[in-house]
């Protein structure tokens, strides 16, 4: 019976602790507040557990070891699961706890590495939320069966250990004196019997057999009570009315760094930090002398120095006539809980100071924050994005391929980053640099997004700017020298690639100079604005117009292998620039004289390439103007 025991409670997510520790029955009665292992109880005493069970505020079950089935739970385990007592003891241990046999078995070797004497597992309840849980169970006999009897202690939340964890410990005490009385009475009343004659002895014997098979079990069972206390996993100290210490578990010496012998006898002042308000302590003093309970937190120093936060529940103990005989405290060191609150404080503070935006949302991409930085830079407040997705950003600028390989990127690292064009509440398109990672739980399944963002619009249009400054003409908008180069270049590694040519055009500009000198610069340069478009209008997109200077202008001509092609690309350009000019109120006319040179017959550099163009522009000057030339290997470079 105790492997199968054992077995449920390790399948179950229950532990069971062999450890105890043997204390006096009558003095530290009042601990039936923690409920008894190990036990077998009669009919009537069974009633009375079961009482006292329901109505205990710790979350405690009862769970049949050979099914898994909870045979009883009581109103607290009710609240925390969220079930009603009469649909709790239709599951099973198995339909709540979230651990697989496999997981179950991990937290068991960690556990013995670490001397745990507990187990942490995940418990689900009604809403469907997961709750961090830890679970002490020990085997008892209850009414003759064999159950499983479990304590659980709601760690996600730090659960408050119930204030009335000792007054029902002080009702079992009550109950054992006026069992003892009873079992006085009994034995005078076998005496007497005794004295009668020796016809009722044997009935008197089996009374007397009865009577000590009862004390047997009382006394069982106060040592069963005694190894709950000394395994509890919250530190437990009692002291006598004149405050010095006479009992406290291992827990309470384990925190405290002192030994037994060291604290039995002395006051609790040896705990207490130089640092705590005096009026902390007397308020404490003088609650617990009116009979009240005092619940509340105090700094506590170990005795190697180290200083630590308590959480502490401290209240007197009476007996059968309403004295205060002990008073007991209850002790759950929260120095890690203070510290992560001081963490979350630290954490919220620079979620909301800090000036890149900041935005969380959950596994389904749903957002649950925002910062003030992110309200700033797109203008949704957290009310109006909260339970959005953050399509509600969405400009429109980026295509389904482009958030597809950002999911992609994110599933396979877990983290993207990049800019990405967004829209502002005011419908004001921005560019911001993103940031996302993606946040998994130590089981690896995805708990939520953080994604950091910076409006870089401004520095965009900067960038922009200096791009456009070095790569186009300031007066005409068509490709600068450097453009030109780089894109000579890009054309000429897709020449070699295909096997194709390129035409390069030499334009220079008949009678700019009279118009420019006679009308002015600004007609001048209106007339080159001009001049610009007709020329980008007269050729391909592919194609490439620059201003090399003054009136002179080049193109280059790609994917023309046919001289004939090429010869009628430049007629149309001395056909557009021969129409009238309008600027302004002036009207001028001019023509064009082309110089063509052809790659790679005519060289393969740009430089070189141009100089011959420009030899080929001159003749075409020297042939009356408004015309074109194609260069020839015999005339002279100028």
């Amino acid at each position: 019976m105790v492997m199968a025991i054992l077995s449920l409670a390790w399948k179950s997510g229950l532990f069971f602790s062999k450890k105890g520790f043997v204390v006096n029955a009558r003095k530290y009665l009042f601990l039936v507040l923690l409920l008894p292992s190990f036990v077998s109880f009669s009919s009537n005493h069974s009633s009375d557990f079961l009482s006292v069970f329901q109505r205990h505020s710790a979350i405690m079950l009862m769970i049949a070891p050979d099914s898994g089935h909870i045979v009883y739970a009581n109103e607290a385990a009710s609240a925390f699961y969220g079930y009603p007592v009469n649909k709790l003891t239709t599951l099973t241990i198995q339909d709540i706890n979230m651990l697989t046999p496999e997981q179950v078995a991990v937290e068991r070797e960690n556990a013995e590495r670490e001397n745990r004497r507990y187990f942490i597992f995940r418990h689900q309840i009604a809403s469907g939320d997961i709750k961090t849980v830890k679970v002490y169970s020990i085997p008892i006999q209850l009414a003759g069966k064999s159950l499983l009897y479990s304590v659980i202690q709601d760690i996600s939340l730090q659960r408050q250990l119930s204030q009335e964890l000792w007054h029902y410990q002080a009702s079992l005490e009550q109950a054992v004196d006026l069992q003892t009385a009873k079992t006085k009475n009994k034995t005078s009343l076998i005496n007497m019997l005794l004295a009668i004659g020796m016809a009722l002895m044997l009935v008197t014997s089996g009374i007397l057999f009865y009577l000590l098979k009862r004390k047997n079990l009382i006394e069982e069972k106060s040592h069963q009570l005694s190894q709950i206390v000394e395994q509890s996993p919250v530190a437990i100290a009692t002291t006598d009315l004149s405050g010095h210490i006479d009992y406290v578990n291992q827990k309470f010496i384990r925190d405290c760094g002192y030994s037994k012998e060291e604290l039995i006898g002395s006051q609790p002042s040896l705990l207490t930090d130089d640092s705590l308000d005096a009026r902390v302590y007397h308020q404490v003093v003088a609650s617990v002398a009116r009979g009240k309970t005092w619940i509340g937190e105090l700094y506590t120093k170990s005795k190697n120095g180290e200083k630590f936060w308590e959480r502490v529940h401290l209240y007197p103990i009476k007996n059968v006539q309403g004295s205060i005989v002990n008073y007991v405290a209850i002790k759950e060191n929260i120095t890690e809980l203070k510290e992560d609150e001081k963490q979350l404080r630290l954490a919220s503070t620079v979620f909301q100071t800090a000036t890149e935006g900041v935005m969380i949302s959950d596994a389904d991409n749903i957002i649950v924050a925002v910062n003030d930085a992110f309200t700033q830079i797109t203008g949704f407040s957290q009310q109006e994005v909260l339970g959005k997705k953050p399509s509600i950003l969405s400009s429109g600028h980026h295509d389904d391929a482009f958030y597809q390989q950002m999911q992609q990127t994110l599933d396979a690292k877990d983290s993207w980053q990049g800019e990405i064009c967004n829209r502002r509440k005011d419908g004001e398109i921005y560019y911001e640099w993103l940031s996302i990672t993606a946040i998994r739980d130590e089981r690896g399944e995805l708990e939520a997004y953080v994604s950091l963002l910076s409006d870089i619009t401004q520095r965009k249009k900067n960038a922009d700017k200096i791009y456009y400054q070095a790569n186009f003409d300031a007066l005409t908008g068509l490709a600068n020298r450097n453009l030109f180069l780089d894109r000579f270049n890009q054309m000429l590694e897709q020449a070699n690639r295909n096997g194709q040519k390129i035409a390069l055009f030499f334009i220079d500009l008949d009678g700019f100079k009279g118009i420019n000198d006679n009308l002015g610069h600004a007609i001048g340069d209106l007339l080159l604005q001009q001049v610009a478009e007709r020329l980008s209008q007269s050729v391909r997109k592919s194609d490439t117009v620059t201003r090399l200077g003054g009136d002179e202008f080049a193109i280059i001509l790609t994917e023309n292998d046919d001289l004939d092609a090429v010869a009628r690309i430049a007629s149309k350009i001395q056909h557009s620039i021969a129409e009238p000019f309008q600027l302004k109120q002036h009207q001028a006319i001019l023509s064009a004289s082309i110089g063509i040179t052809i790659y790679p017959e005519h060289g393969n550099e740009l430089d070189e390439l141009l100089n011959k163009a420009d030899s080929a522009m001159y003749r075409a000057k020297q042939n009356g103007r408004n015309n074109y030339q194609f260069y020839r290997d015999s005339e002279e470079i100028l």
